[in-house]
Formats: C-alpha cells, structure tokens, sequence
C-alpha cells in the first residue's frame, strides 16, 4: 500500500496561500489617499481588487507595471510579494520564486518577509514535485526549514515544518523528516494540521521499519481523531505496524475491524493483511478462509489474484491439497488472466503431486509452459514438472538428464544448485553411480553452490557414489565423507559419514585404520541401526586382517544392536564364516542354520546351506550333509553353488 497523499498537492497549497492574509494595511493605504499618492494608490487598489477576485493574470499585470512606474513606492515590498502570489497561481513558479526572493532579501524587515519565506519553500517543493530529483526536494526543504530559524513567531511555522518533513521523506532523508514531526506535534499542538502530522509520522516511521514506534503515532491519531477520513486508514495501518512488530493476534483484531469499516475502499487490502497476521498465528486454514472472501465478496477487487494464491498456498501448507488445488485452479482460470497464473499453476502442480497425481500435474504445467512462454516463472514450471516426473517411476530415470539440463540452463536461479543436487541424488537412488558422481563434483566444483543449503546432502551423494559401483574410489570417498563431517558436524547425515569413513578405510584395505576409526565413532552412534553398521564393518575389518577371533565378537554386538537388521542375514553368514576361521564349526553352523531358517529370500541362503553341508562333511555327518545340498539344489537351482552341491 502506497503512502496517503490525497491532501497533498496544488490544492493545498493554495489553501495555506489563501491564508496569507492581506493585511488591513492595505486597505488603509487604499483609503488615506493623498495628492501625491493618489495616482499609485488607485493603481495598486485595483491590482489589488484583481487579485482578490482572483483575477490573477490581470493583477500580475497590474503589479508588473506599478513596479515600473513607482519604484521608489513605499508598498514596493507588499507589490513583489503580491506579484509573487500571483505568478505562484498561475504555475509561472520561476517567475514566483524571483519575487519571493527579492522580498526575503531585499525587504527582510516586510510584514511579509515570514509568508515570502514560506512560499519560497512551497515553489520549490511544486518544482520538485514536477523534477522529481531528490535534490530538489532537499532545497525545498531548507527553504521551508528557514521559516522557524527566521521567523518563530509567524503563524506559517507549523505549515513550514509539516512540508520540510514532507520535502524530506521525498528527498530520501526520512530519518530527518521523523524529528521535524515530532518537532511539528510537540511545539505546534493546536495546528490545524495535527492529523496530517500524525499521519505523516506514523507513515514515515513505517517506511523506516520503525514498528513500534509507527504503532505508538497511529494509536495517538486514533485517539485523538476518531472521526478523522484518514482514521479508516489510520486503523489499517496500525494492523500493520503490528503485523511488523510480529503480534499477530493484536494484528489480526485490528485488521478484522478495519476491513468491516463501512464502505472502506482498502477493505480488501485490509483483508489480505489480516490474512497474513493468520499465517503468522499458524492458522492456515482460518487465513486461507479470509483469502478467500476477497473474490467472494470483492470480486473487482485488484488484490483478487494475490489473494487466492495466498489461500491456496496456505491451504498447502495446512496440508488440504485438494482445497489448495481448487484456489491455484480458481486463479489460473479467471477470465482476466492474472498476473499470479504462472505462479500459481507451478503451485497447483505441487498440489497434484502431494494428491498422488503426478501425471495430471505434467499436463498442467505443459499447459503453463505452452500458455506462459515469457513468465518468470517459466524455471519454476520446468522444475516442477521435472518433479512430477520424478514421481512416477517409469518416467524416473530421465529426470537425471533433465534436472542436469535444468542446472546448465538455468545456473543463476534459485533453484539450479537444487537441481543438480536432484540429478546426482536420483543417480544414485537408481544406481546410476557414475552419472552422481558427474554431478555431484559439478555441484562441488562451483563455487557459488558451495554455499548452498543442499551443499552437505550433495558432499554425502558424492561420497555414496564414489564408493559403491564396478570401480569404487575409497579415497575420494573418505575425503568427502570426512569434509561432511568437519563442515556440518550437525548435519543430518554425520552418522553415516562415520561409518562411510570406516566403510572407505576398510574398502581401501586399511583395516587396522578401519578397526580404530570405528572404535573411536561407535559411541556417538545412538541409533542401533548405526551401531549395527558400525560393528559389523569392524568384524569385516577384524576378518579381512585374520582375526577371526576379534571378528566374532564384533559381528555378535551388530547384530545384538539390531538383530531385525536388512542385512542381518549377511552378519550372520559373516559371524558364521569366522567362527569357521576361529575353528568354531558347531557355533558357525548354528548361525548358517539361523540364516537358513529364518530369511528363506536372502541373497546368502544358497551360500549357508552350502556351507551347512560343508561343515557337516567334515564332521562326518554324510547324511546330514547329503540333507543340505539336495535342499540348496532344489530350492536354489539357479544358484552357481548348484552343480558343486550336486556333485557333493
């Protein structure tokens, strides 16, 4: 909402020049003619009837001439000052501004050298107001800040200060223009101009973001000047000094009583505000309603477009999509084509997804992208299509490239770093390691995107990435794992950049660095999924070394941390093959039975039935032996144990 200016202006100032009374000295010189002044006396009373009657062009005549034919008159102080009045209403301000000066310089003991001051001040003001330069307003405002140095007394010294602030705040020094208000109301208590005062005040000190202080102006007008035609406004603005000082409750009582004020021009601002002071309350559904009244109630209204993408977005945010879906709807379809429809069919695709319809979501925003050709938004409709994608399986796999392209196409919006997050994120979910490990070290080689939010979670795809596929890099691995943990100590993810450390130390075959490094993290691992993770690479680290013993234990704990572990069946197929190693044979196949027995899907049961076999051969136990193979070939005929079982 722009800054109130109706009563600012030509008309005025020409009501304060109306002001400028001429003094009955006139008159009285008119009336005590004398033989030697006869003549300039009728000439200077009929300019001055001219004048009077508004007659202003004939009466700037009039008084052009008397100071060419009676120079040396003694009125020639009140004739400039008269002329100057004249030329100012006729908008022939250069010519003003001449008169005004000779009077304040020339004559500075004329009974209208304060009121000549004045109006030099309100001839540069209306120059500025033309211009529009900064420094413009500035002069204006010295001129106008004369008037009190110069003259305390004259009646023109609260008007001076009210547009000194005024000049000020359009001048660019709004923190000036505050003391000059509060200047104006603390001296000038009776002026006619207090509620403009106050309004200007309370206007300015928002502008500086001064809330409270703006709050404590606009309660003192409300007070004072109930029934003001700038308290409806007043009342508003007060919702929004509080809205800014963030008491929303208080905001949204007021913003509710300013909006119900009969006939209020600003009620749908009004509204939209109290709508935001909801939001801040945490009362979507309530804000989103407010919203909504706007085109209900206020169908032409011009804030009809911001107001349904906010109650659709609030609806979003309360998790009615449905609701949010119907309001970006709404919006994307009104027959004046908004301004906000890009906007709100990117949010009505993100509605769709969260319904469960990504598809339905793709063929809104091609109907965006198609309708929208030159929309701002058009990134934020390519990314969220890419995310619909993304959300149907089958269209996955080419939102890596497309994410990417997204990235390389759009690298200075706000959204690119995410999007090649999203590339290299989605590379890995579908095991595509070396297209995320592309792009994740793009991401890392740029230096704005370093300082992104995603930066971490992109350190960890990395580093996932780097580890896992045909050729795995343990080093680049471990540095990355290692830069996670010493940049984002409290990222989500420094649990499993510890253990990814280990993971890389044991991959790379330093099993005795792997073994340390996770005696040293296990403690401040508190999830027993971590912990299961964490042990069983020790007993991994401890076998690969051949020490089976050391293994045992280790692989004993993973699974007493979380024995309903995904991967519980390869630790015990691993605790069974070091207990073989530790020459434990009826210990290891206990646990090859267990496996056997309770995860009949695992990858591993082929190899301990095989095992289980093995074993019980050598003990001697051929029957039993016998048992096991026969059962792994016709459960597992697929398995390349299958023939060696067969020929045991």
């Amino acid at each position: 909402m722009t800054r109130h200016r109706t009563s600012r202006g030509w008309p005025l100032l020409f009501g304060f020049l109306l002001a400028l009374q001429i003094l009955s000295a006139d008159a009285a010189s008119v009336a005590q003619e004398n033989d030697a002044k006869a003549a300039a006396t009728r000439d200077y009373a009929v300019a001055l009837g001219f004048q009077k009657k508004k007659l202003y062009e004939p009466a700037a005549t009039r008084w052009a001439n008397f100071l060419k034919t009676y120079p040396g008159d003694e009125r020639v102080a009140n004739v400039h000052y008269h002329l100057g009045v004249c030329r100012f209403r006729l908008k022939q301000l250069p010519e003003a501004l001449a008169e005004f000066t000779t009077v304040v310089t020339k004559h500075p003991q004329s009974q209208y050298a304060d009121a000549a001051q004045f109006n030099l001040g309100l001839v540069r003001y209306n120059q500025a107001l033309e211009s529009k330069k900064p420094e413009d307003f500035q002069q204006a405002a010295a001129q106008f800040a004369a008037v009190p140095a110069k003259f305390a007394q004259s009646p023109n010294v609260p008007a001076a200060l009210y547009y000194q602030g005024e000049c000020l705040v359009q001048g660019g020094d709004a923190k000036a223009a505050v003391e000059v208000y509060r200047k104006l109301l603390a001296g000038h208590p009776n002026s006619e101009l207090m509620p403009d005062a106050h309004y200007a005040l309370a206007t300015t000190q928002q502008q500086l973001e001064q809330h409270a202080d703006a709050a404590a102006t606009l309660t003192a007008f409300l007070q004072k000047f109930a029934q003001h035609e700038l308290a409806p406004e007043c009342r508003l603005r007060l919702g929004m000094a509080q809205l800014g000082q963030e008491k929303f409750a208080e905001a949204e009582q007021t913003l509710a009583a300013a909006a119900a004020i009969k006939d209020f021009p600003l009620a749908d601002f009004a509204l939209l505000e109290r709508g935001r002071a909801l939001v801040g309350l945490k009362r979507e559904a309530d804000a989103a309603a407010v919203y909504e009244s706007i085109p209900k109630q206020l169908p032409e209204s011009q804030y009809v477009g911001p107001a349904l993408l906010a109650a659709g977005k609030s609806r979003f945010r309360a998790g009615q999509f449905p609701e949010a879906d119907a309001d970006f709807a709404a919006l994307v379809a009104h027959p004046k084509k908004l301004p906000q429809a890009p906007e709100a069919a990117y949010w009505r695709g993100r509605a769709l997804v969260e319904q469960k319809k990504p598809a339905d979501a793709v063929q809104v925003y091609d109907q965006a992208l198609a309708g929208y050709p030159q929309s701002e938004h058009r990134p934020d409709l390519i990314f969220g299509r890419i995310d619909a994608l993304y959300e149907q399986p089958a269209q996955r796999p080419q939102t890596v490239g497309l994410y990417a392209e997204f990235a390389a196409q759009h690298a200075e919006h706000e959204k690119a770093p995410r999007a090649l997050y999203r590339a290299a994120l989605t590379a890995l979910e579908l095991a595509d390691h070396a297209a995320g490990r592309k792009h994740a070290d793009a991401f890392l080689a740029n230096a704005k995107y370093v300082q992104h939010e995603v930066a971490p979670d992109v350190v960890y795809v990395g580093a996932e990435c780097a580890v896992r596929g045909e050729q795995p890099d343990f080093a680049r691995g471990e540095t990355l794992f290692r830069q996670l943990l010493s940049r984002w100590p409290e990222h989500r993810y420094v649990p499993q950049a510890r253990i990814g450390v280990g993971f890389c130390l044991h991959g790379a075959a330093k099993h005795d660095e792997a073994v340390a490094w996770l005696n040293q993290q296990v403690g401040a691992l508190k999830e027993p999924a971590h912990q299961a993770e964490a042990r069983y690479l020790m007993g991994l680290s401890h076998h690969a070394a051949g020490r089976p013993k050391e293994a045992v234990p280790a692989f004993r704990a993973a699974l007493a941390a979380n024995p309903q572990a995904p991967n519980a069946d390869e630790m015990l197929y691993a605790l069974a093959l070091s207990l073989r190693a530790d020459a434990q044979p009826e210990p290891a196949a206990a646990e090859l039975a267990k496996l056997a027995a309770n995860h009949k899907q695992s990858a591993w049961r082929d190899e301990a039935l095989f095992a289980l076999g093995d074993i019980a051969h050598e003990r001697g136990q051929h029957d039993a032996a016998a048992t096991h193979f026969r059962q792994l070939v016709a459960e597992h005929a697929q398995s390349e144990l299958a023939p060696q079982a067969q020929y045991r």
